[in-house]
């Protein structure tokens, strides 16, 4: 407490800066009291106690980082002094020699230092200034009441003078009116660090003070005035204008000027304004409103971005697109967004892009341009949002399986091969994607689906995981195009588009040229009749009578006629409902070996299927382990063969085969049976081609019977030959 009085009555008494000095060494002198008391040593007042001092001026006077660092300047000013020998009297006035401290502590004083300790936003110089517009509010505002409000303002516009200097102006002693000159620093005036320039009477100013003719032009009372705070805070209210300060003025001639014709240096405006830094110059440049303030924004720059002072806001803005920067505010969060004028408003507004946490700066440049362009075309960006929105809400709705489901509903229930293509999708694609958005669903999704089937490869079926993975491919590619085409899933582009099967599957191998031998027909009647029903019974009509296996194993009761004919309709055959290659019904003679396999199946009156492991229901459906099972049974057999002639029975391996391998042996065995070409292609149900097919509609049903009936009497002589070719076989399980 001592040494801050002393400090006042022999130091800042005399000083400009008494008022201010006074009033924070009694913020000061109250919180001593208060926490420690009066009679506290100045090794009390320790960087702890400057925490506690600092919080509770925060807390007790909501005081901000700057003006807390203020304060305990004004205390380590006083320490400093104390720490030097100084020149007093006594009481009988004697001049003595004292030194009150021998050291002092550390005192924080930089504004930076305290927000840091406080958590409280940094400060900054202000950075509004008036418009013109404004500016002419105020000074038209001034009535003939507010005549020194009227001469500080016309000596400030024409001197860039800071406040003090205005009032401690005085014109005898500082105008030279012969020379032009006046000089802000006045004799006597005791030297701070404001530097206070020299400058140019200009006829504005000579004017004025001549029309004024007062040694100091401001005046009250017949005193020289002492302060215009409240005068010009009072007058700013009234005006609406609540940041205009005494140094607004300052900063207005400072900017503007910048833009005078002919141009005035920086050197020039830096001596104008007292600054011998030009640092501090920047700051007003910085305040210009037609200086471009614009940074490039990268992701270092965001990051170091610091907090703004309590209940404000600042923006950064970016020098890439117009109009998009981040916004910060005094807790440090950081937003980015665009102010444009935005459709239906006639003025430019700030909307949110997001929260720079939660998106990348690219992705935020990327979003603004977007906005930007929507604007231009009168698109409002928020409206055309809660579209897209909407329409993946819309999306996500539309779940795989519910799509698959309508797909197998409305597209394969009236197809040849709806039920084989319903399996496909039941148990390769549902298993995976039946949860998931059909927007979701993307190219590479589908290439992983497709080249998944490569390697599932029969044993002894090389092709088989090629021919699956075509299969598959050309089934997404149709089922894509069908939902487009349908306009109510939100799927506007299929995932398959840009897929080509050879880049995607590979090349294909050439074509299949597999039959089967004598033997490996012996081998495959032997086995099918020894494979229990329906499975057996499906590959014996296969074999006599050529058919797909599909259009075999499908078969039912009402297709058969009473005249010795199978009649397979023309949505069961290959081909499509309309079109060049429209499918038509195929008739099938029932030869007496075909009698004879239909004559072990029973009849189910749950159902019209021929083959049918559910009661007649449904349709036996022939898998990869039905064939499997039916090339085991063979390869026992094939040995045995090979046992009996005495071959090394080990040696012989079934060669891979498929099911269509069937149906190339029977043709090829008709061609060594002399049956003509049509007869040939009849049995197989091919349409003769050109212009042929178009014209030729016999259904050569006597062809095809003696051709099936010659192929039947060839396969009874290779399954059951004459007794001086037959071998023995034990049975086979």
């Amino acid at each position: 407490m001592a040494a801050l009085d002393f400090y006042y009555e022999n130091d800042v008494k005399l000083k400009p800066s008494a008022k201010p000095a006074f009033r924070a060494m009694q913020l000061l002198a109250e919180y001593i009291i208060e926490k420690i008391g009066p009679d506290a040593r100045v090794s009390a007042f320790a960087q702890l106690r400057q925490r506690d001092f600092m919080r509770w001026c925060h807390e007790k006077y909501q005081h901000s980082a700057g003006t807390i660092a203020r304060n305990l300047s004004v205390y380590s000013a006083a320490l400093r002094y104390c720490c030097k020998p100084q020149i007093v009297r006594d009481g009988f006035g004697n001049e003595i020699e004292v030194l009150l401290l021998d050291s002092a502590p550390a005192v924080w004083t930089q504004p930076k230092e305290v927000a840091r300790l406080t958590e409280l936003p940094e400060s900054s110089p202000r950075e509004w200034i008036p418009s013109f517009e404004e500016f002419g509010r105020f000074i038209d505002a001034i009535d003939a009441r507010q005549e020194n409000l009227f001469r500080f303002v016309m000596l400030e516009l024409n001197t860039w003078a800071r406040p003090e200097a205005i009032i401690d102006f005085r014109t005898d002693k500082q105008v030279d009116w012969a020379f032009g000159v006046v000089d802000l620093n006045p004799p006597g005036r005791r030297q701070t660090k404001k530097h206070r320039p020299k400058i140019k009477l200009t006829d504005n100013l000579r004017g004025w003070l001549r029309h004024w003719d007062s040694p100091a032009p401001l005046m009250w009372n017949g005193q020289p005035v002492t302060t215009m705070k409240k005068t010009f805070k009072r007058h700013a209210i009234a005006c609406g204008l609540l940041q205009f300060t005494r140094y607004s003025i300052r900063h207005f001639m400072a900017t503007y000027v910048r833009h005078a014709k002919p141009p005035v240096s920086k050197e020039q405006r830096d001596v104008w304004l007292g600054h011998n830094d030009g640092r501090t110059a920047n700051w007003y440049e910085h305040r210009d409103p037609k200086t471009d303030h614009r940074k490039n924004l990268t992701p270092t720059l965001i990051t170091g971005l610091k907090k703004a002072r309590k209940d404000e806001r600042y923006q950064v803005m970016d020098a890439q697109v117009p109009g998009f920067g981040v916004r910060v505010t005094d807790k440090g969060h950081k937003t980015f967004i665009l102010r444009v004028r935005y459709p239906g408003s006639s003025t430019p507004s700030r909307r949110e892009i997001g929260n720079c946490a939660d998106i990348s700066l690219t992705a935020a440049r990327d979003k603004a341009r977007k906005w930007r362009s929507l604007v231009a075309q009168g698109i409002d960006p928020a409206v055309e949002e809660e579209k897209e929105r909407q329409e993946r809400l819309r999306q996500q709705a539309f779940t795989f399986a519910a799509v698959a489901d309508d797909f197998i509903r409305q597209k394969l229930s009236g197809e040849r091969r709806g039920s084989a293509v319903e399996r496909e999708i039941r148990r390769d694609l549902l298993p995976i994607w039946a949860g998931r958005p059909i927007a979701s669903v993307t190219d590479t999704d589908v290439i992983t689906m497709v080249r998944s089937k490569l390697s599932r490869n029969r044993p002894g079926a090389q092709t088989h995981g090629q021919n699956a993975a075509r299969n598959l491919l050309a089934l997404l590619k149709r089922f894509f195009r069908w939902v487009i085409a349908q306009r109510t899933y939100g799927l506007t582009t299929s995932p398959c588009d840009g897929l080509r099967v050879l880049e995607t599957v590979g090349e294909m191998k050439g074509a299949r040229d597999r039959t089967l031998t004598d033997d490996e027909i012996f081998a495959f009647w032997r086995a099918a009749s020894r494979m229990p029903y329906p499975h057996g019974h499906v590959y014996r009509v296969l074999i006599l009578t050529g058919l797909r296996l599909n259009e075999a194993a499908d078969a039912s009761w009402p297709e058969f006629k009473h005249d010795g004919i199978w009649v397979i309709p023309a949505e069961r055959m290959k081909g499509k409902n309309a079109g060049k290659k429209q499918a038509r019904a195929h008739v099938v003679p029932i030869t007496d070996a075909l009698a004879a396999v239909l004559k072990d199946v029973p009849r189910f009156n749950g159902g019209t299927y021929l083959f049918s492991t559910t009661n007649g229901e449904s349709a036996v459906w022939i898998g990869s382990k039905i064939k499997e099972r039916l090339d085991r049974r063979m390869s026992l057999t094939l040995r045995a063969l090979a046992r009996m002639r005495g071959d090394d029975p080990a040696s012989v391996e079934l060669p891979p085969f498929v099911n269509h391998d069937i149906r190339r042996t029977v043709r090829s065995r008709l061609s060594r049976l002399k049956v003509t070409e049509e007869a040939r292609e009849a049995v197989l149900a091919h349409a003769r081609p050109g212009i042929k097919g178009v014209y030729d509609l016999h259904d050569y049903l006597d062809e095809k019977r003696e051709a099936l009936e010659l192929w039947a009497a060839r396969l009874r002589q290779i399954t059951e030959p004459s007794p001086d070719n037959v071998v023995q076989l034990r049975a086979l399980a």
